[in-house]
């Protein structure tokens, strides 16, 4: 039966009041690439062959050498030194694990090595530790060292797995042990030790994604008295050459969106700037670049049909886009109001326009891979105005693995593994499609955040039970309650996610596909952990904008 167009016949809808676009897309269009210039790239180069021979170095001490690792990674550069870091880490772990280093047996120098061998895939006992927590581990916190440690054992401990009572000991005391510092004094330490104490407990390292700790470290890494000048002039330089390469990113998209022309429809969320952050948080190096404006489209695209879902379409409406899109037709799209037939056009389009660029560059055709996963993401969109309509509460296991499914994750994340396997063919795409562990947890972690962060405004409107209200009434607990046993939850795939690192996978799963899964988390972490970064952009969300693409560093 067809559906009246919004012309015929006045439909009464709800809205979100969602607030306006803060960006100008003229202005982001407009943006230069000053730092692509032959003078700028030759310079990095030079500087990487100094910065690669430091890492490279045989007569430096194991903990110096952590030391200089972990800064060219918090800035923003470990990409470039993938294989020396490596190398680099496996000498200083054969050292350790050989009685070697007298620098290697305090609290600072273990934390800091448990951690940097963790992130790369060696495995590190948790037994490292407890000789230190059977010890007055945080006894002299007004010392700087034991503070250093103290914080170096907090950050190492968001890489432990299940079953590691050590480091969950570990990180209740550190945590407790921060928390308790005075500031104050703690603000007359050298080296910014109060910041990176206040980052840490705002943002661990594991869930902070790498452009933003690169800008925010910058600023720490010059004021270090062990500041070394060629190392920091390569961030400097490579932060500002790979923003200015976000730029033409930017400026296609922007010509993209508004050719769509479906942000003139208010009642939709215009965030392409907000999808844009998400894209780089999931992998920011510049060689994705045309993997991460497919998944930016891809990441649009979700945001919008999320609203006809959820917010503008009747049930009647939305069974019959459910069935276009499961069918991947469009005869007959005259049935739906203006809204909706734009919508399901800019998504019918744009992604048969990826699968075709997919298929020119690497050989395959993935149309029905994404065909099928559109189908299944808009069925659970259509599941969930079902239940909201009908006045149905979910269990709280009915939500969350509904919403795991439409939270984006499986069909963005399939751009990205498409880009980055290192071959491509049948069972690559079914491995990718039947969402592999690590895709699941990074999907889970995304929806207990997206739920936390924004079921207050959601509730507000009148919308669907989230996981909190699910999981609150069953169990006969307060909302706070409620919300403390999810966040274990994320605290708990998180350690899933950690030992799925350290799993084997097929040759073709690539570890930055696996990196893109760790990112997609650290996203949500960023967006959600406190509110709704995305939906209403708040000031945090425009100012780290700002600091990615329009703001360069000061060299």
């Amino acid at each position: 039966m067809a559906v009246r167009d919004d012309n015929k016949q006045k439909i009464q809808r709800r809205s979100a009041n969602w607030p306006a676009n803060f960006w100008d897309y003229k202005f982001v269009g407009s943006l230069g690439t000053e730092y692509t210039g032959e003078r700028f790239v030759q310079e990095i180069n030079t500087l990487k062959e100094k910065v690669k021979g430091m890492i490279n170095a045989g007569n430096t001490r194991p903990l110096d050498k952590l030391e200089l690792i972990d800064a060219v990674q918090r800035l923003g550069l470990g990409y470039h030194f993938e294989v020396e870091i490596r190398d680099a880490l496996d000498l200083v772990r054969e050292t350790y694990l050989n009685g070697g280093g007298s620098d290697m047996n305090n609290l600072y120098s273990t934390a800091l090595l448990f951690r940097l061998l963790r992130q790369h895939g060696f495995h590190i006992q948790q037994e490292a530790f407890e000789i230190f927590l059977k010890k007055d581990t945080f006894g002299s916190l007004h010392q700087e060292d034991v503070i250093k440690g103290v914080l170096a054992l907090y950050e190492a401990s968001f890489h432990s797995v299940k079953g590691e009572s050590i480091m969950e000991q570990a990180k209740v005391g550190a945590l407790n042990h921060l928390k308790s510092l005075d500031m104050g004094k703690l603000k007359t330490f050298p080296n910014n030790l109060a910041r990176k104490v206040e980052r840490a407990l705002y943002m661990p390292l594991r869930w902070t994604s790498n452009r933003s700790e690169a800008r925010w470290f910058i600023d720490i890494y010059e004021q270090d008295l062990a500041m070394k000048p060629n190392l920091l002039r390569l961030a400097k330089l490579d932060f500002n050459l790979v923003q200015s390469q976000y730029r033409t990113e930017v400026a296609q998209l922007s010509s993209w969106w508004t050719e769509l022309g479906v942000e003139r429809f208010d009642v939709l969320r215009d965030r392409l700037m907000e999808n844009y952050l998400w894209g780089t948080i999931i992998a920011f190096e510049p060689r994705w670049s045309d993997y991460r404006v497919m998944l930016i489209k891809i990441g649009n695209l979700i945001t919008i049909i999320d609203d006809v879902y959820d917010i503008f379409g009747t049930m009647e409406e939305l069974e019959i886009l459910t069935d276009f899109i499961d069918r991947w037709d469009i005869s007959g799209i005259d049935k739906l109001p203006p809204v909706i037939r734009s919508t399901y056009m800019a998504l019918y389009n744009s992604t048969n326009e990826i699968a075709h660029r997919i298929m020119r560059d690497r050989g395959i055709n993935v149309l029905p891979c994404l065909q099928m996963m559109w189908a299944r993401h808009c069925k659970g969109y259509l599941r969930e105005a079902k239940w909201y309509n009908s006045g149905c509460k979910p269990t709280f296991e009915e939500c969350i693995v509904n919403g795991t499914n439409t939270i984006g994750c499986f069909i963005m994340l399939l751009i990205y593994f498409i880009g980055m396997a290192r071959s491509l063919d049948k069972e690559a795409i079914d491995f990718a499609c039947n969402i592999p562990p690590i895709l699941y947890n990074a999907a889970f972690i995304v929806r207990l955040l997206n739920d936390l962060g924004t079921s207050q405004y959601e509730m507000a409107r009148g919308d669907n039970f989230k996981a909190v209200q699910c999981y609150q009434n069953p169990h006969r607990i307060s909302v706070e309650e409620a919300r403390e046993a999810i966040w274990s939850m994320v605290e708990e795939a998180w350690k899933n996610m950690n030992q799925l690192e350290f799993e084997e996978y097929p040759s073709f799963a690539s570890k930055d596909y696996l990196n893109a899964c760790l990112g997609f988390a650290r996203g949500s972490h960023f967006f959600h952990q406190y509110g709704d970064g995305q939906g209403f952009s708040d000031k945090e969300t425009k100012e780290y904008l700002m600091s990615l693409v329009v703001e360069p560093v000061s060299i």
